[in-house]
């Protein structure tokens, strides 16, 4: 499936076996169901995907990330990563591959 925007990559990855969402936002994912609303309020909404999942890692993330910035919902898109750690590319919630792994690693800490 082609999704065009860039809140809308996670039904587009078929991420935690996802089904698509009702008219009430809910959706299906590995047996819970989760409310994914958060994303029609998200910034990058009808935004080109390409700029948060970059061919290169020398590409210039600051396009992306000024979206992310007057975000809304970074909050929710954050943990909709953190909700599947299959997720290892792309820019969430303002955060970077290696930036949100930093994050696990210290919340895991903090946690022990």
């Amino acid at each position: 499936m082609f999704v065009s925007d860039a809140a809308g990559i996670v039904a587009a990855q078929g991420i935690g076996g996802m089904r698509r969402g009702s008219a009430s936002g809910a959706t299906r994912i590995a047996g819970t169901t989760v409310d994914l609303r958060w994303r029609d309020l998200a910034a990058c909404r009808g935004a080109d995907t390409s700029l948060f999942f970059p061919e290169s890692r020398s590409t210039d993330l600051r396009e992306a990330l000024a979206y992310c910035a007057r975000c809304p919902v970074t909050e929710e898109c954050l943990a909709e990563a953190h909700r599947y750690p299959m997720v290892k590319e792309g820019i969430w919630g303002g955060l970077s591959v290696n930036e949100r792994k930093r994050l696990r690693r210290s919340r895991r800490l903090k946690s022990s």
